[in-house]
Order: C-alpha cells, then structure tokens, then sequence
C-alpha cells in the first residue's frame, strides 16, 4: 500500500509540474520563460532529492585554475561548499563541491539534445583537484578515503521528438566524443528516459542506471525506457540522483583557490617572550 501511496503522490507532482509548465507558456518574454521552466523543477527536486545536496538554480562552476563553466540551468552543490559568489540570480561555487548538473529544456529537439551534450561535456572535464591531503596526519585521525566520482550530468526536457529519434541523436553524439564526456541521462517528463544499462549478460557490477559514471570503460547499452503510469520519469530522475549523492565528497581544501596561497605576517606586538 505504501509504494502504491508514493507512486500516486508522483502521479500527482507530475500533473502538477505539467500545469505549471503550461502556464508558463503564458509568459511572454522568451528568456524568462525559460527560467520559470527551470524553476519549476529546481522546486521539485528541492522537495525530494536528499538534504546531502543544495539544488542551486542558475550557477557557474570555478575551478582552482579559474576556468569557469557554462551556464548550469541547475546545479546539485554539497551543502557544506563555500558562496564564492551569491546573488539572488547568480552563484559560483567551487567544482570539486558539485555533485551534478541538469540542463533544462521546454522541448528537446535535436538541436537541444547537441546543446545539452556540449553543455555537460564542458564541465566533466573541468578539473576538481583541491582537496586536503591526509599526509602527516596520524592515521587514527584519517578520513576514509573516497573515489573522486566526477560530476554527473543529466539533461531534462518537458516533451521531446520520438523517443528513437533522441536515442539515434544521442548515440551518434557520443560515438563522436569521449565516453568520459557523454550525458549520463536524458529525462524527457512526458515520454521517458535514456539511461546507460550494462550490457546483459555481462558480470559488471555497476549500477543498472550509472553505467557511465561508475565505470567509463564497461561494456554498455544505451536503454530508453518508457514509464507504466504518469510521474515515473520524475520518479527515476529523484531515485537515480539520490542514488549519486550517496556519494560524499572529499573534503574541499579551500586555500588553493586563494592565488597567492594563504600567508601572514607577524604583528610587531607578538615579539615577546612568554
């Protein structure tokens, strides 16, 4: 009865999302009516994506080297990551503190499905090397040490060309482009998903859905899936992230995004002899 109650609820979060976006098409101006679609399910995931992650709407990502990314319509941040910037419309946060990114679409057409890839192609390959080293610490003090999972990326649309069609798209966008690159799902509400799914048969022990983050180089299949009843995509989308920022982060080392390191010198007050 409890699972059937939870499918219900995603039945009606989606009817409610589907309202939502089509008032938004009441709005006139084209640059804020893309925003609004984002917001709508920045709101959504804020609800059911665990409290591990800050979903952040309309952010960059900085590297130490100061490479900045594109635009991210929405971006999974660790809670405990610094504001280098925050503002109401605008933040930057720190690469190695991001989980994942989700581009938004109204519609993914094929030209959309090219703009997301290379949109999520240019932050998987911006570095994440700040983090504090465990060397001299005594190893009774150690943190546990963990993968440095790279950052996920999803793109999201509200409706979508044929199912085949964006699979065709995407399949032909990764077979020109590395596989550390590659969308790691696409999620269309109204129609589906396309999730990588290890090949059957094969003894990898990767997740079903994250064939692509969890080992680039594992025999895979790219899966469109179809929903049984309205509100399962959303509902894959909010099991498949929780699934992801199960995964903590190592600890950033906010120093070296200081250019110059972090130094002092000694104030005239402190020469004396205690």
């Amino acid at each position: 009865m409890a699972t059937n109650d939870f499918r219900e609820r995603f039945a009606a979060v989606a009817k409610r999302i589907k309202a939502d976006f089509e008032e938004s098409k009441l709005t006139q101006h084209h640059g804020s009516r893309g925003t609004a679609r984002e917001e709508i399910l920045a709101r959504f995931l804020e609800l059911y994506v665990p409290g591990t992650a800050e979903v952040v709407h309309s952010a960059e990502i900085i590297t130490v080297e100061g490479k900045i990314s594109p635009q991210c319509d929405i971006v999974l941040v660790d809670r405990n990551a610094p504001r280098l910037q925050d503002l109401r419309s605008h933040r930057i946060v720190p690469a190695e503190s991001v989980f994942g990114v989700i581009e938004v679409k109204s519609r993914m057409t094929g030209i959309e499905l090219i703009d997301s890839c290379q949109k999520i192609s240019a932050i998987k390959q911006l570095s994440r090397e700040a983090y504090l080293s465990d060397r001299g610490t005594p190893m009774m003090y150690r943190p546990p040490r963990y993968p440095k999972y790279p950052i996920f990326g999803y793109a999201f649309a509200y409706s979508s060309i044929g199912m085949g069609s964006l699979r065709n798209g995407l399949s032909e966008w990764c077979h020109d482009n590395p596989r550390d690159r590659h969308p790691d799902g696409i999620w269309i509400a109204d129609s589906g998903m396309l999730v990588w799914s290890p090949v059957p048969g094969s003894d990898s022990k990767i997740s079903p859905w994250h064939a692509a983050i969890d080992d680039p180089s594992a025999a895979r299949l790219l899966l469109p899936l179809t929903g049984t009843q309205e509100g399962d995509v959303l509902l894959g989308l909010v099991i498949a992230i929780s699934e992801l920022l199960a995964r903590p982060l190592p600890q950033l080392d906010l120093v070296r995004y200081l250019s110059d390191g972090l130094t002092y010198t000694t104030h005239p007050a402190a020469n004396f002899t205690a």
